[in-house]
């Protein structure tokens, strides 16, 4: 290897080190601030509109985001409900879990022929994480009140970081994509338009996915109501949400309805509500998806794994949110550059 392309390439590498550590170590600024830069890319047809309108930057980007407050307000009121049930019957849902886990663990030992001392030393404490003190140590695993009021400072600043992000973003976005576009080296102006078709591309991939998982909470609601699983309203927002996070998001939830059927039914009852989970999800993902997605936007299913497990190990369930839209966006970008740039060098190419 040439030596240059040598150093080249360790410079690359040092530098992805030192912006993933710093993404990492800066979680309380960085992972707001990239969630607002999400909103803001998905907003831009609202902030359009807004500008169309004749209104000014700064009415417009205001404008935007209280909408943006109003929705978000608006939601959590429709889901406090919700929340609420699930945050009673989280004890319950644990304690199952545990249970779960100990008639698991009994079975291996079985099949492993482990001495009968051992496992009646271990009967009791199966027992007991069985029962009732299960639940009591589930409810010990939720915070408590003076705990969430330590928290709240450090999620203020948060939602203050998230929503001053998005103003700014909103307001001067036209002047960062002008300014990346001078970075370039392809022509400054159409290698900005280049940013405003990859917002483009993201909002309607954002506004697509978001229609679709919530037909998606509604079908599972109605699914489980129907075998009469408990709690069907919380399944489905948690389908709904949770489908976002593509991969370990159903994943999750298809580990916590068999988890639920085992303790709410009997027999082969009890893998229903995982089955007809999986059932919806592979008709939602294999044909649902791809035919409404797939020809705005085309992600290789390698990189949407690997951008996933970089986002979620940096930021937890943030990063699995802005994982796919920023990778959507990113590519956008890069193809809407090589293919600028390709033209260039054609029209250079012929005039010469």
């Amino acid at each position: 290897m040439h030596p240059n392309l040598r150093q080249h390439w360790q410079l690359t590498i040092l530098a992805a080190v030192a912006v993933i550590s710093a993404l990492y170590f800066a979680k309380p600024v960085f992972a707001p601030f990239v969630l607002a830069f999400v909103f803001a890319v998905v907003l831009t047809p609202i902030s359009d509109f807004w500008l169309r309108t004749g209104l000014p930057a700064t009415a417009s980007s205001l404008m935007t985001l209280a909408l943006c407050v109003l929705v978000i307000v608006v939601l959590a009121v429709a889901l406090e409900p919700v929340v609420n049930g699930l945050y009673t019957e989280w004890p319950g849902i644990r304690a199952g879990m545990q249970e779960m886990v100990w008639n698991i663990r009994s079975v291996l030992r079985d099949i492993d022929d482990v001495s009968r001392e051992v496992t009646d030393a271990l009967a009791p404490t199966a027992a007991q994480g069985a029962g009732g003190d299960a639940v009591d140590e589930a409810s010990k695993s939720l915070p408590s009140l003076s705990e969430l009021m330590f928290m709240a400072p450090a999620l203020l600043g948060q939602v203050m970081i998230f929503l001053g992000a998005l103003y700014f973003l909103l307001l001067c976005r036209s002047d960062v994509y002008r300014w990346l576009g001078k970075l370039s080296t392809v022509n400054s102006k159409a290698a900005a338009l280049k940013f405003y078709e990859a917002d483009r591309v993201v909002a309607r991939y954002s506004l697509t996915i978001t229609i679709i998982n919530v037909c998606y909470a509604v079908c599972v609601a109605l699914v489980f109501k129907v075998i009469g699983m408990p709690g069907y309203m919380i399944w489905g927002v948690a389908a709904g949400v949770l489908n976002f996070v593509v991969y370990l998001g159903p994943a999750l939830v298809a580990t916590a309805a068999l988890v639920a059927g085992t303790a709410v039914f009997d027999g082969g009852m009890s893998f229903v509500p995982a089955g007809a989970y999986l059932i919806l999800n592979v008709i939602e993902a294999q044909f649902v998806t791809p035919t409404l997605v797939g020809r705005q936007t085309n992600v290789n299913p390698l990189l949407v794994f690997l951008s996933l497990c970089l986002f979620l190990w940096l930021w937890g369930p943030i990063g699995g949110v802005v994982a796919i839209p920023i990778l959507v966006w990113f590519i956008a970008v890069y193809d809407g550059l090589s293919t600028l740039a390709a033209e260039e060098a054609a029209a250079t190419k012929i005039l010469t």
